[in-house]
C-alpha cells in the first residue's frame, strides 16, 4: 500500500457513510484489531512503512479496510518530533475523511474549533494583532516528502470544545471538521 495520505482518500470515500455508522463500525474494529497492534505491531515497528506526518507524529500503514479506509497507527512522542518548518504543535486542521481513532496508550487531546477565512490582503502586522492563523494545506507527492503549503489566506479560529480521551477510549472527527 502506498505510504501516502492521498492513497488513503482515494482508497475508500469514507465521508459517503452517515459519521455515526462510520464511528460504529470503526471503533468494533479497532476494539477488535488492537491486542493485535499491541503485541505484534508495535514491538516489530521497523517491519512497518513509517514516516512523519508534516504535523509532528509517525504514521505507520497497517492496511486497508474496504469499508473504512486506511488503517494507520499513529504516534505522537512525548519529548521529540519531527516537524515540518512551517508547522507547529499548535495546528489546526482538517481532514476529508471520518477519522476514528482507539488510543492504545497515554492521552489523546484535541480541541475543536469554527474557522472562518478572511482576507489575505493584510501586513503580518495586522494578522499577528487580530490573531489570525496562516492556512496551510498538506502537499502530498508520491515522489517527496509531504509538505505544507500556503496561498496566503488567513483564518480566524474560534474554539468550540476541548476534548481529552485516555488510553482505551475511543475518539471520532467527523469529515470537515
Amino acid at each position: 500500500m502506498p505510504a501516502q495520505d492521498a492513497a488513503h482518500v482515494l482508497s475508500v470515500d469514507s465521508s459517503a457513510l452517515p459519521p455515526h455508522r462510520f464511528s460504529e463500525k470503526a471503533f468494533q474494529t479497532l476494539d477488535s484489531l488492537s491486542a493485535e497492534v499491541i503485541g505484534e505491531v508495535i514491538p516489530n515497528l521497523e517491519n512497518y512503512s513509517g514516516r512523519w506526518h508534516p504535523n509532528g507524529f509517525m504514521v505507520f500503514q497497517l492496511g486497508t479496510n474496504t469499508d473504512l479506509g486506511t488503517l494507520r497507527l499513529h504516534i505522537w512522542p512525548n519529548s521529540f518530533r519531527e516537524m515540518s518548518e512551517k508547522a507547529n504543535a499548535d495546528t489546526i486542521h482538517d481532514h476529508a475523511w471520518h477519522l476514528s481513532s482507539k488510543i492504545l496508550a497515554g492521552v489523546y487531546r484535541d480541541e475543536l474549533y469554527d474557522v472562518s477565512e478572511v482576507s489575505s490582503q493584510i501586513s503580518e502586522e495586522e494578522r499577528a494583532q487580530q490573531g489570525l492563523l496562516r492556512v496551510f494545506r498538506v502537499n502530498y507527492d508520491p515522489n517527496l516528502p509531504d509538505s505544507l503549503v500556503t496561498d496566503g489566506t488567513f483564518a480566524r479560529p474560534i474554539l468550540r470544545e476541548h476534548r481529552n480521551v485516555s488510553s482505551g477510549g475511543h475518539h471520532f472527527i467527523e469529515a470537515g471538521v
